[in-house]
Formats: structure tokens, sequence, C-alpha cells
């Protein structure tokens, strides 16, 4: 079966007489991953996986070995996604501390752990989760309504504020904004995502340590923002101008805050219409882009 299915190579045949073992090590193939990035909207039938050229049908190889070695092709799809979707190496889950924001004049204190941003191998590991899902037994509305309730539900088995956004990118990887739409009418994706991924990023630079996104929604952005223009992290200042921007903070003494924290390397961010519409901070943002003008060799 894997000669004929062009999965003949010596570290899948060595594996032969162990099927469980090999049904594994077949969905760590690179032609999933390599699928999934080049057409992870077809079809997911036999006949239509079958179909791409130089791309082995995994799922029809895996289910065949499960039913000649007596395995429970299902049990490991399952053991698979919980590793590739949930419980990757570097998602680490934030244990919250227990505080409010409580204003401009105290910082939040963060949890030790640090949130540690997808590398290389977890993208491809999240791929292989989409390939797994695209499986037609579990390629239907069901399986969407699965993510969408443990994207939301914060509550559910620990999830972490990382792995919500990892199962959202897994979301929108197998289905478009419309059919997740029609499933979940009641939220909007763009300000929820976003909500997310300012969750994380913050409580990164250890300025917000609560514990949901809803705490997010209902705290302060002034104190937020300031609180960010006081942080030592220089990742800081563009964090603080995007919140200002897309939160539509318009209070000059807040923006002069914020453009105290941003460097060469980061004031792009002010190129975005700005809310603030103070003539001494828009000359401030001026002179930050004439400065910089000047410096570089390509505006003499």
């Amino acid at each position: 079966m894997l000669h004929t299915s062009g999965l003949a190579e010596p570290s899948l045949v060595a594996l032969s007489s162990l099927p469980a073992k090999l049904m594994f090590r077949l969905y760590e193939h690179p032609s999933v991953a390599d699928r999934v990035r080049r057409y992870n909207f077809l079809a997911p039938s036999p006949s239509s996986s079958a179909a791409i050229a130089g791309l082995p049908d995994i799922h029809a190889v895996v289910d065949r070995i499960a039913t000649v070695g007596s395995v429970d092709a299902c049990k490991v799809r399952r053991a698979l996604l919980d590793q590739w979707l949930t419980s990757c190496a570097s998602v680490q889950q934030l244990e919250s501390a227990d505080v409010t924001m409580v204003g401009e004049d105290s910082l939040l204190a963060a949890s030790r752990q640090e949130d540690v941003d997808d590398g290389v191998e977890d993208d491809v590991d999240l791929l292989r989760a989409v390939y797994l899902l695209q499986h037609p037994d579990w390629c239907n509305q069901d399986t969407l309504m699965m993510l969408i309730n443990r994207a939301t539900d914060s509550s559910a088995d620990g999830t972490s504020v990382s792995q919500q956004i990892r199962i959202i990118r897994c979301l929108f990887l197998l289905a478009d904004l419309s059919t997740v739409q029609e499933l979940s009418p009641c939220i909007n994706w763009h300000d929820y995502l976003a909500n997310l991924l300012y969750t994380a990023e913050l409580r990164r630079l250890r300025v917000f340590a609560a514990g949901s996104i809803g705490s997010f929604e209902m705290v302060d952005k002034s104190g937020l923002v300031r609180a960010l223009c006081r942080s030592r992290d220089d990742k800081s200042g563009p964090v603080a101008a995007s919140l200002a921007i897309d939160f539509h903070l318009s209070d000059p003494l807040v923006w002069n805050a914020i453009l105290h924290r941003l460097t060469k390397s980061n004031r792009e961010i002010l190129l975005c219409p700005l809310p603030c519409h103070s003539r001494d901070v828009l000359e401030a943002v001026n002179s930050l882009f004439e400065g910089k003008c000047s410096e570089s060799d390509d505006c003499t």
C-alpha cells in the first residue's frame, strides 16, 4: 500500500509491522502541510484529494491501514488533534493573576509565565490539525461548531488566550468568513480576534493580567495605553499606538505619551489616521517623520 501510494520511504516501510505508529507517522508526512497550504479550501472527499498530482491521499492510506491492522483510526486522529491544535509545545497557558485594571496610576502584575509566539514547527502542526479536520467523517458543521465553541469559551478545559487564537486560525483555514458567520451570527469575529490579540500581547508585555477577554473589553483603554507607555519594553510603543487608534482615543496627553515611547524603527504606525486632532500632537508627528526623513539617504 505504501508503494502504490508513493509513500515507500524507508522510515515508513520500517513501521509496516506497527500499524498504529505508522498511522501517526503518516500524518506527519510533509505532503500534509503542503496540501493544506495549497488547497485548504478543497472539498475534503477521497476522490478530490486523490486527484491532486504529487500529493498522496494520507487519509485514505491511514483508513486502509486501520482496517487491515484493526486500529481505531478515529482515536489516532483525536490524539493527534489534541496535540497539534491546543497542546503544542510553544503554547504556554497563562495563569492569570486575580487582579483588575485600576487606572493610570497602577500597573497590573502579570503572570510570571511568558507567552511564546508560534514557531515554524507549530505552524506546521496547525496545518496538520486542519488536515485532520478535513477528513470526510469530520468535515461538517458539527466540527466547525466545535471549533467555534472552543474558540469563544475561555473556561473550556482551561483554554488559554493563545490557544483560542490558534483555534480561530484553524477555523478560518477550514471555512470562509461567511460560513462561520452563518453558524455564529452573534459574534463579530473581527472584533473578537482583535480583542484576543490585544489580550495576548498585553499579557506578554506584563501590562494586563485579567482572566478573560471580557475583562479586556470592560477595561479602561486610556489606562491601558498609559500603562504601556510606562513599560520599558520597546515593543509597548506600537501596541499603545494601535490601541489608541483602534479605540479612537483622542486625548492629547495620551498621544503625547505614545509619541515619547515610539522609536525610529516603529514610527510608521503613525501613518494611520489618528483620532487625535490636537495641533500640538499633529505637529509632533510631522516633526518625527521630518526628522526621520532628514536622516535618510533617500531624502537627501
